[in-house]
């Protein structure tokens, strides 16, 4: 069978753009990083005491928090700051935010096992 005469071929030069791949990394690093801190958060909560299969669960928990609060925070936060015309602001917020959210996780992993504390913690410091 032979390709149709009246089929145009489409170049795709000028549809890449640079900024396209922070896309990709982004998502990558949130992957990597939800992955990681829900084991860390296993092993902390089993070496604080939980049983094994409960810190486990809890464990996968905060990972899929993680996936949560960066699929809220990508859809949200941008347009929130682009439209308040502060995008600076805005990277400088939530990295204060996240810096501060990832002091918390640690706290209370490590000292005071709280999982409702822990949960929100995981869930907004992707979210920011």
């Amino acid at each position: 069978m032979s390709n149709p005469t009246f089929y145009k071929s489409r170049s795709l030069r000028g549809s890449f753009r640079i900024g396209m791949l922070k896309n990709w990394w982004v998502g990558f690093a949130i992957a990597s990083m939800s992955v990681m801190f829900g084991g860390i958060a296993s092993t902390m909560l089993i070496h604080n005491g939980l049983p094994e299969a409960v810190g486990l669960t809890y464990g996968g928990l905060f990972g899929g928090l993680c996936f949560l609060g960066s699929a809220l925070g990508a859809i949200v936060l941008p347009s929130l700051f682009e439209g308040l015309r502060a995008v600076r602001a805005g990277v400088i917020t939530t990295a204060a935010l996240s810096f501060v959210s990832v002091a918390f996780l640690a706290y209370y992993l490590v000292f005071v096992p709280s999982i409702i504390v822990l949960a929100l913690s995981y869930f907004l410091w992707i979210l920011w």
